[in-house]
């Protein structure tokens, strides 16, 4: 139960990471930015991430698992609440950017949670379950999000992710310690 709760972020964040695709031509028409604008968008996200990758793991070396993915998940709650809200570009940049901070944990956290928690002959099984997550986070990101926002709005998806992530950081302070 405790991994599933990491497993279940690194899903969520990989949703998040994978809708780009699927968001571009809404966000783009809506803020009225071109292609390479909204690729500046997506590459913050993953410039957050690729930053704090190595932070949250000298963290997570130093503090409780518990401690870092709750504050894992409150960057990214306060970030998807910040996109549902965003009204131009430079705040979608923004905010972009901090959610890939929030999502870097998600990985080294739920790798570690699974070292800790699992005999050393379960590794390689967990931690296919763990990039499959990852791939099913992806496959929701495309057509399940398309008619989601064709049926709802992008913003709406934001906070509904971030509803999600409320979910995990209840579980997350009940599950693990």
């Amino acid at each position: 139960l405790i991994c599933s709760v990491t497993i279940l972020f690194f899903l969520i964040e990989s949703l998040r990471v994978n809708s780009f695709s699927s968001l571009a031509l809404t966000i783009m028409h809506h803020f009225n930015i071109n292609a390479y604008l909204y690729a500046k968008i997506s590459s913050a996200y993953l410039w957050g991430n690729i930053i704090f990758l190595i932070p949250f793991g000298i963290l997570l070396d130093r503090f409780s698992s518990k401690s870092i993915i709750c504050t894992a998940v409150l960057i990214c709650i306060s970030s998807n609440v910040a996109l549902g809200l965003s009204s131009n570009y430079q705040q979608m940049l923004i905010f972009f950017f901090i959610a890939g901070v929030g999502a870097s944990a998600g990985f080294i956290l739920a790798a570690k949670l699974i070292k800790e928690w699992f005999p050393p002959r379960y590794l390689a099984f967990m931690v296919g379950i763990l990039v499959s997550s990852a791939m099913v986070g992806g496959i929701l990101a495309q057509t399940p999000v398309l008619y989601f926002i064709q049926y709802s709005s992008w913003r709406m998806l934001f906070f509904v992710l971030a509803s999600l992530e409320i979910l995990i950081l209840i579980m997350s302070l009940v599950f693990i310690k």
